[in-house]
């Protein structure tokens, strides 16, 4: 039985969502494959009926990218958008350069967003702290008799006398 986590909707996830529209009207060929894609992906998604509405009508009618995207004030789905475009704009068999020009001006508008230096650097910290804990877990590993060590491996069992 798969478990299927519900997504909260906020503002910023319908405006994602909205552009995801957006972006499949841009060649003014909304295609069954990109219908599909779409809804495909937004079925964890818990829309309110105004939502769900909203957005059918956007699916009838378009919506101009220009309008919905600045609404999408997470970091987290402006990238899952530009993630998401680039598989939409192949869902077809053709990235288009007009849709090639699209991603790429959506992709640079989040870049504008995001800094890079202290993302790097807390990337560095969590591989770092990853490194120490692996140190200490190997240190701990050793210090115990062979067959000991080996069975708590093996059992992924915790030694609480040791702790």
């Amino acid at each position: 039985m798969k478990v299927v986590k519900r997504v909260p909707v906020t503002e910023s996830k319908l405006a994602m969502w909205r552009s995801a529209i957006a972006l499949a009207h841009s060649d003014h060929h909304l295609s069954n494959s990109e219908v599909d894609l779409i809804n495909e992906y937004w079925q964890n998604y818990d829309f309110s009926d105004a939502h769900e509405k909203q957005l059918a009508r956007d699916m009838q009618n378009g919506v101009k990218l220009e309008d919905v995207f600045p609404a999408i004030t997470e970091k987290r789905d402006r990238a899952h958008l530009i993630n998401f475009a680039r598989v939409l704009f192949h869902i077809d068999g053709e990235f288009s350069e007009l849709e090639e020009k699209i991603w790429q001006a959506i992709y640079d508008q989040h870049m504008l967003t995001v800094d890079l230096k202290a993302a790097l650097l807390a990337a560095r910290t969590v591989a770092e702290e990853f490194k120490e804990q692996e140190r200490l877990r190997i240190a701990k590993e050793k210090s115990k008799g062979r067959l000991q060590g080996a069975f708590y491996y093996l059992s992924n069992v915790e030694d609480d006398i040791a702790n």
